[in-house]
């Protein structure tokens, strides 16, 4: 009877310790935003690796992965398998066509969805159980036009979008904030999904005579955009969104992207003060030998956000949450994380320019302008007060 109650406590806890907790990661590995869905799910992987290493949580997590192949409704379908197979939430929408349809999903089945990437402002509303940890684009483009209108001194705009729904949510909230700043006129000029009117677009663009032309497209067609502008010697200054930063478009657009301005969401790899982020940009050179984007970094996140919110609160929805919510500040790779009631992130992107062929911080690099000319003016006056002492 002893060896039985000794057989049943032992099979009791290898059950146990057997526990999984499957999340379903519907990415687009595929297709035409194979480039985004890989890249995030680098920084998964590297996420699922520390949380086990460090022991975050007691049970053991599985990552199921789904192939979106770059389509709306084959998200939603992979998403629908996902939550067939157990998962108890979702990472996925790493763009805007794919977040708008997984999220009406996510609502009618009443399930996590946690977005890596999608920025478009409009999602928020969609869902309470929609989260992502991406900023969302109403904070680009109140930065945005800002920096156009009273740094630029924008007053003529051209607006270059792409026939997708980022570039149409984006474009718009641009020029709305853009007007309520002072540019005096606007032109939204569309570009077919596969860019097959771009001379033609940019013609248009460049006719109008803007001090500024801001281009609102996916990586896919911005290199032939970008080398169609500079062919008409336009002499004016361009600025584009943070898909600048999606993975391999700098060393594609170097050699003629001088001056561009773009925007980079938070993702600090140097930052020595944060040790998650340290340890997320080693692995990540060990393993691929070249230093991360914000791609990966924000797909670490995005899974080490998921797996806080089961140990705050636990792993059925109005419990996952609930911890979700509770999250007061939790330190990512990308920096730390709080969420707001919509389920976003408090983040502001910072404004970056090429200049000799590097990107770099504008701020920083108009501080050290400042800094430079100051130091140049003490000198100037210390020379001056040593002649007048001769």
């Amino acid at each position: 009877m002893k060896k039985f109650i000794l057989f049943l406590s032992l099979l009791f806890l290898v059950g146990c310790g057997a526990k999984v907790i499957k999340i379903g990661a519907v990415l687009p590995q595929s297709g035409q935003w194979a480039l985004y869905g890989n890249a995030v799910r680098e920084g998964i992987e590297l996420a699922a690796e520390y949380i086990k290493e460090n022991k975050i949580l007691n049970e053991q997590i599985q990552i199921m992965w789904y192939d979106t192949n770059s389509k709306p409704t084959t998200a939603v379908e992979m998403m629908e398998k996902a939550i067939d197979d157990g998962c108890v939430a979702i990472i996925g929408g790493i763009t805007t066509s794919e977040a708008i349809k997984m999220i009406d999903l996510a609502q009618k089945k009443k399930i996590i969805l946690m977005s890596p990437t999608a920025s478009a402002a409009e999602l928020s509303a969609k869902s309470t159980y929609f989260f992502r940890i991406f900023p969302s684009d109403k904070y680009e483009v109140t930065r945005a036009a800002t920096f156009m209108v009273e740094i630029l001194g924008t007053k003529n705009l051209s607006i270059l979008y792409q026939d997708n729904e980022f570039s149409d949510f984006i474009s718009r909230n641009l020029e709305m904030e853009a007007k309520n700043l002072g540019v005096e006129n606007s032109y939204r000029i569309k570009i077919m999904s596969d860019g097959f009117n771009i001379p033609e677009a940019v013609s248009q663009a460049i006719s109008v005579r803007p001090n500024t032309i801001y281009i609102a497209t996916y990586s896919d067609i911005f290199p032939r955009i970008l080398m169609e502008i500079k062919s008409k010697n336009y002499a004016g200054k361009i600025v584009t969104t943070s898909a600048f930063n999606s993975p391999g478009l700098f060393s594609l657009v170097q050699s003629y992207a001088e001056e561009l301005y773009f925007f980079k969401p938070p993702f600090e790899p140097n930052d020595k003060n944060n040790a998650v982020c340290q340890n997320f940009v080693k692995k990540y050179k060990d393993i691929y030998g070249k230093d991360p984007d914000i791609f990966p970094a924000y797909g670490f996140d995005s899974l080490l956000v998921l797996v806080e919110g089961i140990k705050l609160g636990g792993t059925f929805t109005d419990e996952l949450y609930k911890g979700l919510r509770s999250i007061s500040g939790i330190q990512g790779a990308t920096g730390m994380i709080s969420f707001t009631v919509q389920g976003e992130v408090l983040r502001y992107p910072r404004i970056y320019f090429i200049k000799g062929g590097q990107p770099i911080d504008f701020m920083e690099y108009q501080e050290a302008q400042r800094k430079e000319i100051i130091k140049k003016i003490e000198k100037e006056r210390e020379e001056l007060k040593n002649l007048q002492n001769k």
